[in-house]
């Protein structure tokens, strides 16, 4: 049976994939009981019998269901087939906020402030719940077409006093480029931590750039910690007083000079008083029922805690606890040094006819970056390719651990994202952060130590150019660098 034949539950009949992460894929499908367009959340093939992971996918969905918020995405159901977990929600018809940023910059100061006004409320019902999100990120959040913001993903939640916690202590989750200072080296959180994330994205939707950028996710995590936050005035000037105050305010490196409230961010954003400091901070009753439980953080100096720090990253990506957007360290696919593999190129497009200009697709191999394989162009009024991606299959001549993929491209804009072997889409997992290609050669690192008999080259963007009166994807040259003839 096809994967848009298959009916999950014997009752939602998956019709596409609308994005993939490092745990889980999405699709759109049909419930045929109720006749209603759904999204359908289900656990990478993969990472089936990873007793932890799954149980912390069903968990995600225990957590939701006991939210109620317009800013948050519904939970319609949750289910099981053939040891498959899935969760069912609301179908929001929209974009998210990442990809509306990359499309289109920045926002007006209105719009910026309204859709994180309308997270700031969804989070406030969160915590009032005991729940931490703990990856806030543009990323998570979906914006309609009419200006309604959602926040989606609890994936990685944790309930403030629940028994069993599934986070191992220690560990660093969540998306380097918006943890907070104590989330990055790992302490205790509260919900002061989920304010600080949305002050990144609140930074990101007013001057279109994340407040801290580094070589890598250990460089970017250390500044969270250590840097003072900018003003994004010193970006765009323009940006209202009140409004940088409030963003920079949400940025604090002391949870205690945040805003207490998911409910008194939204409150300034909105044009309202900015909530006051005192000696003592008002906690709200969540954040101080938090912090009684998790009592006083130990003290670190600033070069064990940079050390702490690096080594917590590492560990959490050698146990498989991050998400693909947090490592970028060679050094862990072994001690000998890589070498350039060796595949054969194929064009890949499951979602479409099956067919990605094969006849040029060995230009990617033939050592000379002025020939191209590209994509087949397609005609927007913006750069999509109007379903979730096409690709570039590289097959191995046997399973290889991989370090980095190189290419090189006429197509600046581009985005795309290493996938690794697996018989069909929704089977392959991200082995890679999204990465948009400059002109000339991109460098993208390898976040698994898993040997991989195959990989893709997945672009989810087209270049940013109109091309014929459309938008296309090129690839000049290909290199993939790792470990050959690795055992696993």
């Amino acid at each position: 049976m096809s994967t848009s034949e298959r009916m999950l539950g014997g009752r939602y009949r998956i019709d596409g994939l609308i994005g993939r992460g490092g745990m889980a894929t999405v699709w759109r499908a049909h419930d045929t009981i109720l006749d209603r367009e759904v999204a359908v959340k289900r656990l990478h093939a993969r990472l089936h019998g990873d007793h932890e992971l799954e149980e912390r996918f069903r968990r995600e969905g225990r957590l939701v269901a006991n939210l109620s918020h317009p800013n948050l995405v519904r939970l319609l159901d949750q289910g099981g087939e053939e040891d498959e977990p899935f969760l069912v929600f609301e179908l929001v018809d929209g974009q998210d906020l990442k990809t509306i940023l990359r499309q289109h910059g920045r926002m007006s100061f209105e719009r910026a402030a309204s859709v994180c006004a309308q997270v700031a409320r969804a989070l406030a019902v969160a915590h009032r719940a005991g729940v931490i999100h703990r990856d806030i990120k543009s990323h998570n959040v979906l914006v309609t077409k009419e200006g309604v913001a959602k926040l989606t993903d609890f994936g990685i939640a944790r309930i403030i006093e629940g028994d069993g916690d599934l986070t191992r202590t220690g560990i660093v989750i969540g998306s380097s480029d918006y943890l907070s200072p104590e989330q990055a080296e790992g302490k205790p959180l509260d919900a002061t931590s989920d304010i600080y994330s949305l002050g990144v994205v609140l930074f990101e939707t007013l001057t279109g750039r994340l407040p801290f950028t580094g070589e890598n996710p250990v460089a970017v995590a250390t500044k969270h910690v250590y840097d003072d936050p900018p003003d994004p005035r010193d970006h765009v000037p323009e940006i209202p007083q009140s409004l940088a105050q409030t963003c920079v305010r949400a940025l604090a490196k002391d949870p205690r000079k945040r805003f207490s409230t998911g409910d008194a961010m939204a409150e300034a954003l909105m044009g309202g008083p900015i909530e006051q400091l005192t000696s003592e901070p008002d906690m709200s009753e969540t954040t101080s029922r938090m912090r009684a439980i998790r009592g006083p953080a130990p003290h670190r100096s600033r070069r064990t805690a940079i050390m702490w720090l690096a080594g917590i990253l590492v560990l959490a990506a050698l146990a498989g606890i991050l998400g693909p957007k947090l490592m970028k360290d060679g050094g862990l696919h072994g001690s000998s040094s890589p070498v350039a593999l060796r595949f054969t190129p194929l064009d890949y497009d499951p979602l479409g006819d099956e067919h990605e200009h094969a006849d040029s697709v060995r230009n990617v191999t033939d050592s000379d970056p002025a020939t191209e394989w590209t994509t087949e162009t397609y005609t927007a009024a913006t750069p999509t390719f109007g379903k979730a991606g096409v690709g570039l299959l590289l097959r191995f001549d046997g399973a290889h651990r991989v370090n980095e993929v190189r290419l090189t491209s006429t197509t600046p804009g581009a985005t795309v994202e290493i996938l690794g072997q697996g018989g069909t889409l929704a089977n392959r997992l991200v082995i890679s952060a999204a990465t948009t290609l400059t002109a000339g050669e991109t460098v993208i690192p390898i976040t698994t130590d898993a040997p991989e008999a195959g990989i893709v080259i997945w672009f989810t963007r087209p270049g940013d150019q109109q091309v014929d009166g459309g938008y296309r994807a090129a690839v000049g040259q290909v290199t993939v660098m790792g470990a050959a003839n690795s055992s696993g």
